[in-house]
């Protein structure tokens, strides 16, 4: 991945990838929304490392919380791998934005009695049930579609339930987006891991939502690589892309061009 900024679209207002061993923790985008270590620890993750918040109020903040770019509007998608370590819990909170959980402005993530995902916006309004079995331990892809007063809940890229016209939008604050904790109200930490936070401009859809976890959950299912038969292994591509270097990584076949393509075999992408 790619910690320029140059990799993510605009619409992405902030990449945390939460690999970094101690912190700070680099926002991939261009806005730099760097978040700072809250006692969280470094524990291995999904794609790479990711962080753990025992649940004693650790935590990790973007600080920079009147930048433009925290300023989602009332059309946004918040999504991140998280596992719940705990056994027994009343609130735990995934990311917030929140001065306390009927606050009329900011959003907050978290999770209800083991099992149900709640998203707060708005005066505390609530859309909920996300997931009727949270299984302690194991790893979910999140993504939660917030667009304008409904919001969609997915798990591993599939659309669990929504909840239409029961919200109020999501106004803006100058607080600090908080993962693992809400800060301004000294309650309900996260009990468990996180790996790749990331949140975006409007309300992505199910197959953009179900291709991101793809991507990350099953690439070699969504996307694979090949030479295609008929040209000899000392060539290179059309492109210029020695078989010979191709070939270092397992692609064998040989051809004019590498192609990335879907299970399906429908071609993606022609280098």
């Amino acid at each position: 991945y790619s910690s320029s900024g140059a990799t993510w679209d605009t619409q992405f207002h902030g990449v945390w990838h939460l690999d970094e061993a101690g912190g700070p923790y680099s926002d991939s985008t261009s806005n730099r929304l760097v978040g700072v270590q809250g006692g969280n620890s470094s524990v291995a993750g999904v794609l790479a490392g990711g962080q753990y918040f025992d649940g004693n109020n650790t935590r990790m903040d973007i600080t920079n919380a009147t930048s433009p770019a925290l300023d989602m509007g009332v059309n946004f998608t918040f999504s991140a791998w998280v596992a719940f370590d705990g056994t027994t819990v009343s609130y735990n909170r995934i990311a917030s934005r929140k001065a306390i959980w009927c606050d009329a402005t900011g959003f907050d993530l978290r999770l209800e009695g083991n099992t149900s995902l709640y998203m707060y916006c708005g005066s505390g309004v609530t859309a909920a049930n996300f997931v009727p079995s949270w299984t302690s331990h194991a790893w979910y892809y999140v993504a939660v579609a917030v667009n304008g007063s409904s919001v969609s809940f997915y798990r591993d890229g599939v659309l669990q339930t929504s909840s239409v016209g029961t919200m109020a939008p999501v106004v803006d604050n100058d607080l600090s987006l908080t993962f693992g904790y809400d800060p301004h109200h000294d309650e309900s930490t996260w009990n468990g891991r996180m790996d790749e936070a990331r949140i975006q401009q409007g309300t992505a859809s199910p197959n953009w939502i179900w291709a991101s976890y793809m991507t990350m959950a099953s690439n070699s299912m969504f996307s694979s690589y090949q030479i295609q038969t008929g040209s000899t292994s000392t060539a290179a591509t059309l492109h210029g892309i020695p078989y010979t270097w191709l070939q270092s990584y397992g692609i064998t076949n040989t051809n004019d061009s590498v192609e990335t393509q879907h299970m399906s075999g429908h071609c993606l992408t022609v280098l």
